[in-house]
């Protein structure tokens, strides 16, 4: 999430990848709380328990839906 992304959806500016997940999540957030959702926890990613991925995440959240109809 280190790089500059440019955005064609009438966004002018380029940003970090970091600064686009973060405004990525702000939307999703609200999009999670009007469907009766909550946020239950965001931050960095440092390592893994088991596994094997190629690229480390950097972030991760973790939201809760009253019931599965909700969340689809």
């Amino acid at each position: 999430m280190h790089s500059s992304v440019s955005f064609k959806d009438g966004c002018s500016e380029t940003i970090t990848g970091q600064v686009a997940y973060m405004r990525y999540g702000a939307e999703m957030r609200k999009i999670v709380e009007r469907a009766g959702g909550r946020l239950l926890f965001a931050g960095r990613v440092d390592g893994l328990v088991i596994g094997e991925v190629e690229e480390l995440w950097d972030a991760v959240a973790v939201v809760e839906y009253p019931s599965r109809a909700k969340f689809q």
